[in-house]
């Protein structure tokens, strides 16, 4: 073996074994460090994602920072907003009841 003393055949086998096993080794740390950078990866384009939705939300720029307090209130907005839609046919039954009843007062 390149300018080595040959090994005996016993001490070979084991020799091999050993590679073998620290070859799988590095593979298994390959396979996961390439698992983790494609979960990085998707992390960083789920973000930049949420934080598109999010300035679209805003109306405009919007720094990472302060997304998640501007995401909860633009929810809270949207929430105020939603209830008043629903409630704005009872409203508007309200009103109708409201006019008759002037109108026969007059």
């Amino acid at each position: 073996m390149l300018g080595e003393a040959e090994l005996p055949s016993p001490e070979l086998g084991a020799r091999l074994t050993d590679c073998r096993a620290r070859l799988a080794e590095v593979d298994r740390a390959r396979r996961d460090g390439a698992q983790r950078l494609a979960d990085a990866a998707d992390h960083r384009e789920a973000h930049g994602k949420v934080l598109d939705a999010v300035r679209t939300l805003a109306g405009g720029e919007i720094a990472a920072q302060t997304a998640h307090a501007a995401a909860l209130e633009r929810l809270r907005r949207h929430r105020e907003l939603r209830a008043l839609a629903d409630r704005a046919p009872a409203i508007a039954r309200e009103l109708d009841a409201a006019r008759k009843l002037a109108g026969r007062q007059s």
